[in-house]
């Protein structure tokens, strides 16, 4: 009997571990869901900022491409102007225009795994158990369990977000800025033999 009583002790004390332990790990997955979570919001915002910008880049590039054949008029006109003997070396030249890529966004996926065995316990039954602690055990890992597959899910999304920002936007980016600048600094080259 004494040793009967010895092994309900260690059961107890073993499954009174077991429920702190389990209660320990479901926090930890809460935090770490809460922090993924914030993290793809961060990068939803990141995003919408940089569409943003490219946007304006291309605003910007229609304003330039306004100014460009206006210049070209006003060119046109003084070459108008000057005497023949002149014309030869001075005609103004076309600029090649290159129009904006086309942008796509990413495409979330979900996994799902689960690690219970064929009546969706997690632990196995304690032999002698005289309480709900093995139940709560198991509801804890249930659901840390689904937290892992959100956080999961959630990474393979911010993983494609970011890919979209590397591979895609960013360059894009880089390149209508490097544009816009090439353009800028030939309008005003061209303004300033304008001006001359």
């Amino acid at each position: 009997m004494a040793r009967r009583e010895e092994t309900y002790r260690q059961i107890d004390k073993e499954l009174d571990e077991g429920v702190h332990l389990t209660s320990n790990i479901k926090r930890v997955a809460v935090e770490t869901e809460n922090t993924s979570n914030d993290t793809s919001r961060m990068l939803h915002h990141q995003t919408e900022q940089l569409q943003g910008i490219d946007r304006r880049l291309d605003g910007i590039d229609g304003n330039l491409k306004a100014s460009d054949k206006s210049l070209k008029e006003v060119e046109s006109f003084w070459y108008s102007m000057l005497p023949k003997s002149w014309k030869r070396d001075s005609k103004p030249s076309a600029r090649p225009s290159v129009s904006p890529g086309k942008s796509g966004a990413p495409a979330s996926q979900k996994t799902s795994s689960g690690t219970s065995n064929s009546r969706g316990q997690y632990i196995p039954p304690i032999v002698g158990a005289r309480d709900d602690r093995e139940r709560q055990m198991n509801e804890d890992l249930k659901e840390v369990d689904d937290i892992l597959d959100r956080i999961h899910s959630n990474a393979l999304h911010q993983r494609e977000v970011l890919d979209y920002h590397n591979q895609d936007l960013l360059p894009r980016l880089q390149q209508k800025t490097e544009k816009t600048d090439d353009d800028v600094t030939k309008l005003n080259k061209r303004i300033g033999k304008q001006l001359r």
